[in-house]
């Protein structure tokens, strides 16, 4: 524990010298790549003076020292990269981390590569023909950035997938929450939004889907008391007529009750019976939102409506008020 101790204010007292080392280095050689740059003899302007004039010690000292120091920048991000890939973690941003790895290995051969080229300029040879060459050099440029781009934004793509999923299931939520909260407006958070100005919204899509599926659940319990023991058995023999089993036959008779409550509490039918506890219900939001999808697949459907309208046929019947 001692040790440790120590360690850790070791490392605490060597940190404001590493953090000047890190803020002396790039001022430093920007200063030199200034001084070189402009001591250089450049009488004609060039695109790429660096290798319109490979006989200029000037130009080539700037070179030097733009390649020294964009080596020592890659080999230390490829240092670290490497260094925090190995640690648990999310596993796509070990595998970006991996790729900014690769990148930048490959940009500390573009550097090698760049100072040999122009130092090989300098003494007259070429040891590659020139079409190969920059063939080469672009080659080693291009690929570093394909990668630590790739790398970089990697580990976004499962959150940015969640969210695409979270907002899919926001907007096919929508008819259900609104034909719910039409009948029991008194469950909605705030005002009710044109579906097309509520697909359109990409902000705060979790909460917001955490806040439809709560309002979902609110007018549910709602209705609740108006589907009274002997309609919910109905509704189970009606599924079972269907042929349905398993989860769907449970979904299939909650969403034929909740259109049948529904219908009847618009309509002023609807009679109290006993609060129930929910038959079905997700744990997280993930599989809450899977069952009031199917929920919501089976409330429209052809099976839930048949249901309704046999139900308010019945509380509307003179002879067959009773369900």
């Amino acid at each position: 524990m001692i040790t440790k101790r120590t360690d850790i204010l070791n490392d605490a007292a060597l940190r404001p010298d590493r953090l000047r080392l890190g803020a002396a280095a790039p001022v430093s050689t920007l200063a030199a790549m200034d001084v070189l740059f402009f001591s250089a003899d450049r009488p004609h302007e060039a695109l790429d003076p660096l290798t319109a004039y490979p006989q200029d010690p000037w130009l080539l000292a700037y070179t030097l020292t733009w390649t020294t120091y964009f080596g020592w920048a890659m080999f230390t991000a490829s240092r670290l990269s490497l260094q925090w890939s190995r640690r648990p973690g999310p596993d796509s941003l070990r595998r970006g981390l991996r790729l900014i790895c690769l990148g930048t290995c490959i940009g500390i051969a573009y550097t090698a590569h760049r100072a040999s080229m122009l130092v090989f300029g300098k003494f007259g040879l070429q040891p590659l023909p020139a079409d190969t060459e920059r063939l080469l050099n672009g080659l080693l440029a291009l690929v570093p950035l394909l990668l630590v781009s790739l790398g970089s934004t990697l580990p976004v793509v499962p959150a940015l997938a969640r969210t695409a999923r979270h907002h899919c299931s926001l907007v096919r939520l929508y008819p259900l929450w609104a034909h719910l909260s039409d009948a029991v407006p008194q469950i909605r958070y705030g005002p009710k939004r044109h579906p097309v100005a509520d697909a359109l919204d990409l902000r705060g899509t979790r909460d917001r889907l955490y806040r439809r599926t709560i309002e979902i659940r609110d007018a549910i319990l709602v209705l609740n008391g108006a589907a009274t023991v002997p309609m919910r058995l109905r509704a189970a023999d009606h599924v079972e007529d269907a042929g349905l089993t398993g989860s769907a036959a449970t979904a299939a008779a909650e969403a034929c009750w909740l259109r049948a409550s529904r219908e009847a509490h618009i309509a002023g039918h609807a009679r109290t019976g006993r609060l129930e506890a929910p038959t079905h219900s997700g744990s997280d939001l993930d599989t809450e939102t899977a069952f009031l999808l199917a929920l919501s697949d089976a409330y429209f459907s052809d099976l839930a409506t048949a249901f309704a309208h046999a139900h308010l046929a019945r509380l509307t019947a003179p002879a067959g008020a009773t369900p």
